[in-house]
């Protein structure tokens, strides 16, 4: 088995969240075809398994996807922002951000600088 999620580099708490709510919905949605499934024509094992697939929907199309989305919009930029890690991830992707995330950022600004071949490093 297989579960899909989004991973979020500036924010791991929203790649958590999306990685569980991927894994809850396939368990939902195994649990849902073995319940409704093995039934045996009870209408209340049958009722429980669609309810478990409609939470496995739900569970994969919000918790999954749309809602790490809005984690990520709001720590990403205050991870960036306010950690030396983040900081210096987000100017390797993004060079010419460097002078930008160096004023707003002061544990970067402390923890790292540009040498003269251009790539970020410690400062020692």
């Amino acid at each position: 088995m297989v579960i899909f999620y989004k991973n979020y580099p500036y924010a791991p708490r929203a790649t958590l969240v999306s990685a569980l709510g991927s894994l809850f919905a396939l368990l939902a949605a195994v649990f849902g075809i073995i319940l409704a499934a093995g039934s045996k024509g009870r209408i209340g094992m049958i009722l429980g398994g669609v309810a478990l697939l409609a939470l496995a929907v739900f569970l994969f199309f919000y918790v999954s996807r749309k809602l790490p989305d809005k984690i990520s919009e709001k720590d990403s930029p205050k991870n960036i922002q306010t950690k030396a890690s983040y900081g210096r991830l987000y100017v390797n992707e993004h060079p010419d951000q460097y002078d930008y995330i160096r004023s707003v950022n002061p544990a970067f600004a402390a923890k790292f600088t540009r040498n003269e071949a251009g790539k970020i490093v410690k400062i020692k």
